[in-house]
């Protein structure tokens, strides 16, 4: 008999509601099957709201002016307040928008103006770009607006926290013939081109934020949400094949099953569930 399931749908459906309790409207011209790239292209860009610990580098300077709004920052992230009003506008206000370092590099930057307007800080020239973790925000250092391509901020994370660097170093590798300029990676970016790089003698690593796509997207976020996609038709197959043992569960509970059952995906507590919309059970 005939089942009324679209996995994919209900899901891309619960990320536009989620989004929209965000503050992001999806607009009806939006197709539904890019809903999950711009979701997890946006919690990508987002910094989770929690509280963090804060590491320096070693030679992190941060400059007279800007110390009151580094300090405003400081007490933000440790507190686990919400760090949308120092983040770059776009992230919010224009979904395609593309983060070419941090998709590249996974390396964030934040303005630290003082005072607020429209809900955002003042832009600052000066950034502090950093790299984040859970439980951790690492200051790589205060840089000017438009430095996205400079080695030198993976070399300081290098130098100060290897463990974020080793998983990217290509075993075996000890050098390379060309290593890019920082002018050769800003080229190759507008090109949506990820570049290897020799970091440090010996230490040549592929882009700690895995690069992007042809079409300038990210790469890990394409994956996650392919990887997510997969999981939905696997489940959604397995409701599929095991419709027989549920029209026997809807009869043992004293229920009639419908000729075509209808199901609506749910999320509880991370976990996948399928609702019958007829008989109002759930099946894992």
């Amino acid at each position: 008999m005939p089942i009324d399931i679209d996995f994919r749908r209900d899901y891309s459906l619960l990320l536009k509601k989620e989004l929209s309790s965000l503050g992001i409207v999806i607009g009806d011209n939006v197709l539904i099957d890019e809903i999950p790239y711009i979701y997890f292209n946006f919690m990508n860009r987002k910094i989770p709201q929690q509280s963090r610990k804060i590491l320096k580098a070693i030679d992190f300077i941060c400059p007279p002016e800007l110390t009151t709004g580094l300090y405003n920052l400081e007490k933000k992230i440790i507190a686990g307040d919400d760090l949308k009003p120092h983040l770059s506008k776009q992230v919010y206000n224009n979904l395609e928008s593309k983060d070419y370092l941090l998709n590249d590099w996974n390396i964030h930057h934040l303005h630290l103006g003082i005072n607020i307007c429209n809900g955002y800080v003042d832009r600052t020239e000066l950034l502090l770009f950093c790299m984040v973790t859970e439980e951790v925000i690492y200051f790589i250092a205060m840089m000017h607006h438009g430095d996205w391509s400079d080695k030198s901020l993976l070399l300081t994370v290098y130098l100060n926290w290897p463990e974020l660097i080793t998983p990217f170093i290509l075993d075996g590798v000890t050098s390379i013939i060309n290593n890019p300029s920082n002018e050769d990676i800003c080229k190759q970016r507008k090109g949506n081109v990820s570049m290897i790089i020799e970091l440090a003698p010996g230490v040549v690593i592929i882009p700690p934020g895995l690069g992007y796509m042809t079409d300038g997207t990210s790469k890990k976020v394409v994956m996650r949400r392919d990887d997510t996609m997969e999981i939905l038709s696997n489940f959604e197959d397995k409701i599929k094949s095991n419709e027989n043992n549920i029209r026997k569960q809807i009869i043992s509970s004293n229920k009639t099953p419908a000729r075509t059952l209808k199901f609506k995906l749910l999320i509880n507590d991370e976990n996948l569930v399928a609702y019958e919309i007829y008989s109002k059970m759930f099946f894992h």
